[in-house]
């Protein structure tokens, strides 16, 4: 897909939170996430929110593709 300018990101588990916003080319960078098992949720407005569960470390490289639409729950 396209990228997608200031998309919310959030990388969390039972220890830790990261929050980031995307930036023109849709790319975010979070420093010193420790390895671990995360939920990452991202989302825009006119966008399906998405989330899922990811093992990452401090070098990993997360893709995230969100549909077009509204979800209302």
């Amino acid at each position: 897909g396209l990228p997608l300018e200031n998309a919310s990101v959030q990388i969390v588990n039972s220890d830790f939170t990261f929050d980031a916003i995307t930036d023109v080319a849709g790319q975010f960078t979070i420093p010193n996430v420790f390895q671990g098992t995360y939920d990452i949720v991202s989302g825009k407005w006119g966008y399906i929110t998405k989330c899922e569960s990811q093992t990452i470390n401090a070098t990993a490289s997360v893709q995230l593709e969100l549909a077009i639409g509204y979800y209302d729950d």
